[in-house]
């Protein structure tokens, strides 16, 4: 079995960008810088983003830790997509 790296497995995939403008979808209110189309599911503290920037990662918790009424000890993320993530 031959070792293949990254690059010779990725060079035949097409990458787009998660971040375009226009990209938000919701209203400014809540809005997280590098995680577009932050919300709350209201009432539960279930949150949801699209592909969020590292910043926008750690934006997102720094609001779920500080920005809410009550602060999480435990944050559980979950990513939806299929496609492999660099």
């Amino acid at each position: 079995m031959s070792q293949s790296s990254p690059k010779d497995i990725l060079h035949e995939c097409r990458f787009k960008s998660d971040h375009f403008q226009n990209l938000h979808l919701l209203s400014k209110e809540g809005r997280i810088d590098g995680a577009p189309n932050f919300r709350q599911v209201k009432g539960f503290p279930v949150y949801g983003t699209a592909q969020p920037l590292i910043r926008g990662f750690e934006n997102v918790l720094d609001k779920v830790n500080h920005g809410s009424e009550t602060k999480a000890n435990k944050v559980i993320w979950f990513n939806m997509r299929k496609e492999p993530n660099a």
